[in-house]
Parts: C-alpha cells; structure tokens; sequence
C-alpha cells in the first residue's frame, strides 16, 4: 500500500519527483567508527543512482559459481554472504586504487603500510601493526604483505632514531605478472572463479624465507585466499610445471589446474 500511494504521488505531483530525488541523494553519506577492538564499523545511506550500481555488483559477486563438490565447499570458503560482500567490497577498492593514478584519484595512491620488527620477521613470530591502527596483526598477515607489495627496510641507531631507509625489495616485474595471468588464468585456489585483475601473485616459497621473485616460485590466487594460505595453515607444492594445494596438517595434496585455454591446450599437445 505504501508503495502504491509513492507511486501515485509521483504520477499527482509529476515536478516535485526531482526535488525528491536531490533531497534523497543530498541525504547521501559513509561513515566509518573505529570501534575499541580495532575494528570499523562501516555505516551509510545510497541514494538510489548510486545504489544501482552498488547493489548489481554486489548481486554478481553474492552469487557467484561455486564449487560442484559441496563436501569440501566449506574448508575452500566458508564464508557467509556479508563476509563475502565485505570482502569483494574491499577488492573493487584494490582495483580502484590500483588504476593510472592520473586517470582516477589524482597524485596520492593509497597504501598500507606495516610496521614489523627484522627480528620477528626472521623468526616468524611476534605481531606488527598497521600504521594508523591500535590492534596488532600477526606475522603471518605481514608475510603476506610482502608477497604481494614488497617490504622496505628502515635502520635504527641504539636511540630509536632512523638512519637508514632502504629500497623496495623485488616484487614480481609487471612482464612476470603477464606471464603468471596467462599461465594460470586467474586464482588457481581449488573451486575459485577470480580473474588475474582480482589476483595477487604469491610466491611458493615466501620471499622471506629466499623464495626466488620468479616465475615457477609463483602462482595467483585471489586475496581471499592469499589470506587463506598465509593465515590458515595452507600450503601449495609444485612438482615440476604441475602446482598442488596442500590442506593444513598435510592431508592429501589436490591438483590446481591452470585456468588458462591457452595454457591447457598447450600442455594437451606437449
């Protein structure tokens, strides 16, 4: 009934709709509070244009294809659908962000920046924190930082003081990056659709721990599960041109096959 009655006073008052829809998107508005955890609380209104748009992408990334083999489908990603929204709303902002700065958001590119000690670096332990932020986050999270960004080394004197700052660590060139997305053909995580653009390049062995910045020491997968293998125990093992995912507490290894047409019918006709 309420519909029926907005509607028909639109149809009564023809001129007051754009008066209408000004109110509406003037009332537009995102606001973030940082809660005393550590975490933030996103909140906030779309006027219906925006909300359009927003609301077709999150409809195509919330139903996603998922895996046939519904009995391992809760180990690859059990994530509820406001999880998975969150997480692809987080994406779409590394893609943003990621386009030519001069074409998108000016001169500043945001990033993020991890503050960890060498020590509990080499020994794997320990936590770092997020520049800006009150909570910790564990070594495992600034692994895989550097995986998919690089590391920058920065030198204190015995008073706390910096005296040194060092170059970017070698990351994946962009030529490899092209070679991985053409190899592998997006996120080679089991059951996973995300396409090269949604993808990091992780390394096998962690860059950490001498992992080489090369291009069989490398494989793509989606943030997701970049998280997933650097924070829950996953691991991934190649054996030869073939890569293997590796369940935590080493279970039984399953296949990652390439995505890549290309790529498979090369291997058909080697």
């Amino acid at each position: 009934l309420a519909k029926r009655a907005i509607d028909a006073r639109d149809e009564l008052d023809e001129a007051g709709v754009a008066d209408r829809e000004r109110q509406r998107y003037e009332s537009r508005y995102l606001r973030l509070n940082r809660l005393p955890d550590g975490m933030v609380r996103l909140s906030g209104l779309l006027d219906p244009e925006s909300a359009a748009l927003v609301t077709d992408a999150f409809d195509a990334v919330s139903s996603p294809r998922r895996p046939s083999f519904l009995d391992t489908e809760s180990a690859i990603d059990s994530r509820t659908t406001e999880q998975l929204l969150l997480d692809s709303f987080v994406a779409m902002v590394r893609l943003a962000v990621g386009a030519d700065p001069g074409s998108l958001f000016g001169d500043q590119r945001p990033a993020v920046r991890i503050l960890v000690a060498a020590r509990d670096l080499a020994r794997g332990a320990g936590s770092a924190q997020l520049e800006g932020q009150s909570a910790p986050v564990s070594i495992d999270t600034v692994e895989r930082h550097i995986c998919a960004t690089g590391s920058v080394t920065v030198s204190f004197d015995s008073h706390g003081q910096p005296v040194n700052v060092g170059r970017a660590q070698r990351l994946f060139t962009p030529a490899q990056r092209l070679a991985l997305a053409a190899r592998d053909g997006g996120c080679r995580f089991t059951g996973c659709d995300r396409p090269p653009s949604w993808t990091e390049a992780h390394h096998i062995v962690p860059w950490s721990r001498g992992g080489p910045t090369d291009i069989a020491n490398g494989i793509l997968l989606c943030r997701h599960h970049h998280l997933l293998v650097h924070n829950n125990a996953w691991g991934i093992s190649r054996q030869g041109s073939d890569y293997y995912l590796v369940p935590p507490g080493g279970g039984d290894r399953m296949p990652m096959p390439s995505r890549s047409r290309a790529w498979q019918a090369m291997r058909a006709t080697a």
